[in-house]
């Protein structure tokens, strides 16, 4: 038998402090959920699909530098070889776009968003699907002392759908001091 992983103190009294510590320990960090999809959308026609999630980052959200937002996305192409445009748009300006092609594949986005400074933010966003992975990255000058409006949208450049299986952005927290 091997020793205990590890040793906590006999002692009724230490185990509040010792619970916030761990309780301190575990939170500085950890990540939100601030909007999800778990319902599958299907884009139609050609037009932009807008508002697939969309959600707004209230006044002086990205506080401190290393703040920002985390997001996954994943859905599948139609069964033809048509390429569609997935976008996170940040802000009035700011937009990360991805074009998915492959018949019928799946695929999946993966990035975040993070203040760098005052009014900076920094993006880079990666999509993983068979045909044609790509990375987009991205420096935003959103200003963060006002509401900011994230959107996620999604086209068909001519003809197919591309489909939204599910989508979960979350909340990310630079360092605390």
């Amino acid at each position: 038998m091997g020793s205990p992983l590890q040793n906590f103190p006999n002692n009724p009294t230490s185990l509040p402090r010792m619970r916030n510590e761990i309780l301190q320990t575990v939170n500085n960090g950890v990540t939100s959920v601030i909007a999800a999809r778990g319902v599958p959308f299907v884009t139609s026609g050609t037009a932009e699909n807008v508002g697939i999630v969309r959600f707004t980052l209230p006044a002086g959200w990205l506080e401190r530098s290393g703040d920002g937002i985390e997001f996954d996305i994943w859905g599948v192409n139609s069964a033809d070889a048509n390429a569609k445009t997935v976008t996170i748009g940040f802000g009035a300006a700011g937009t990360l776009a991805h074009t998915v092609t492959g018949s019928g594949a799946a695929w999946r986005i993966q990035g975040k968003i993070v203040r760098m400074g005052t009014d900076v933010q920094r993006a880079m966003s990666t999509l993983i699907v068979t045909a044609t992975p790509s990375l987009v990255a991205g420096s935003f000058t959103e200003d963060d002392g006002v509401a900011i409006t994230v959107d996620l949208a999604a086209t068909a450049a001519t003809a197919g759908t591309v489909t939204i299986n599910g989508a979960v952005f979350s909340q990310l927290r630079g360092p605390r001091g």
